[in-house]
């Protein structure tokens, strides 16, 4: 591992700079309505260009005090100072991200290092192989999410030449461990695999009303393992199921937001996302003209309503009915016929299932769906608590009761 001593931090261009002096603005902004350096938070959205993004923030005051300084040094030189030789410019999220990542990492080291330490010039290597293992405990399922929070560290090594002595002396790479391995993307699929003799069966059923099925059905090699096939359908239990869905309206990102884990006054947003036309149309301002984290006052109009949140789903199932295959799929075609007008007969085109749809899905939430339909026996019986309930309310007793049509 090489180590190497950074050298002067060049001079910030002024005393109190603008932090988005380097960055193009939106149409109708002004340099000068914007952040300044010495602002304990710096706002984005004067150089954010794409109309669906919302507006982004880079708020300090939730990183330590003591390395504060330090973090004001790095994002300003990510938004508009001198670029290091090899370096881009990051675009306005990413570097929203990388403060995100950063805050994490010196989060980690405020509750581990002394009071009396606050040049991050004093990372040891040790310092980085634990902060590199208890991402591994605090986020042990995506490789691709460590990297990336792995990535903020190593920005004090690639922006060392403006960093002065808060720059890394080293580079993070040469750590053993520091990158996650990789398993090999093009090798044999491990997974556990059907047997031929099981396989080719079900082939045949899924596909029964296509091509491969006819190609089956007209090669004489095939009718003994079709024969055993059917057989083996005619002897399998069915059963006749009753499905009931409920699935309500969620609830947007910007309800949860402004009200809180529980809403007691719904707004037209709360259920509903806002169009990107809205959201760049009515942006609250304050008397500089300059966005500001605030609750939505949009009125509503149809321009302004997006699509409605879908949230969760309760699902009761019952058995009506367990016997033969036969008399399943003849119970469900004749509740469709003696229902005319009422229930809707659906047949798979590949699986051939019917099903007996009594209450279709409905544009706009909540929706109720009930739903009989055949297949092999062995599903238990469950229902959510409260759902006899709530079905009732909206769709009256006597849908939930099922009468024998054979």
């Amino acid at each position: 591992m090489g180590w190497r001593a950074h050298p002067s931090a060049p001079a910030l261009p002024e005393d109190d700079p603008f932090v988005l002096h380097a960055r193009s603005l939106r149409r109708g902004f002004r340099l000068e309505g914007t952040s300044r350096y010495s602002d304990d938070i710096w706002r984005l959205y004067a150089a954010q260009h794409k109309e669906h993004e919302r507006a982004l923030i880079l708020n300090f005051p939730t990183i330590p005090s003591r390395f504060r300084p330090a973090a004001k040094k790095l994002l300003y030189n990510l938004l508009s100072g001198p670029l290091p030789e090899g370096e881009d410019r990051m675009e306005i999220a990413s570097v929203w991200g990388t403060f995100t990542a950063i805050k994490r990492f010196l989060v980690w080291c405020d509750k581990r290092w002394p009071d009396d330490r606050t040049d991050l010039s004093e990372l040891t290597g040790r310092d980085l192989d634990d902060y590199r293992k208890h991402l591994l405990i605090a986020i042990p399922d995506s490789t691709d999410r460590r990297q990336t929070v792995r990535a903020a560290p190593r920005l004090l090594w690639r922006w060392r030449t403006n960093l002065g002595v808060d720059a890394l002396l080293f580079d993070p790479l040469h750590l053993d461990g520091w990158s996650d391995s990789r398993k090999r993307r093009h090798r044999e699929n491990a997974t556990h695999r059907l047997p031929e003799l099981v396989l080719g069966p079900l082939l045949g059923w899924a596909l029964r009303t296509g091509s491969l099925y006819r190609r089956l059905t007209e090669d004489g090699r095939n009718r003994k393992i079709l024969h055993a096939f059917q057989t083996g359908l005619d002897q399998t239990p069915y059963a006749v199921y009753e499905i009931r869905r409920i699935t309500f309206v969620g609830r947007t990102k910007d309800c949860r937001r402004w009200h809180g884990k529980k809403c007691t006054e719904p707004k037209w947003w709360c259920g509903r996302d806002r169009t990107a036309r809205c959201r760049r149309i009515h942006t609250v301002v304050d008397e500089n003209g300059v966005p500001v984290e605030a609750e939505p006052y949009c009125p509503g109009p149809d321009r302004c309503r997006g699509k409605q949140k879908k949230g969760h789903t309760w699902r009761s199932v019952r058995t009506v009915y367990e016997g033969r295959r036969e008399r399943a799929e003849l119970i469900v075609s004749r509740f469709a016929e003696r229902s005319q007008g009422r229930v809707r007969l659906v047949t798979g085109a590949a699986s051939e299932i019917r099903r007996a749809h009594y209450l279709p899905a409905t544009e706009g939430l909540p929706q109720y769906r009930r739903v009989h339909r055949r297949r092999p026996a062995g599903v238990a019986d469950k229902q959510r608590p409260g759902f006899e309930k709530k079905w009732t309310e909206r769709t009256g007793r006597d849908l939930t009761r099922f009468r024998s049509c054979v």
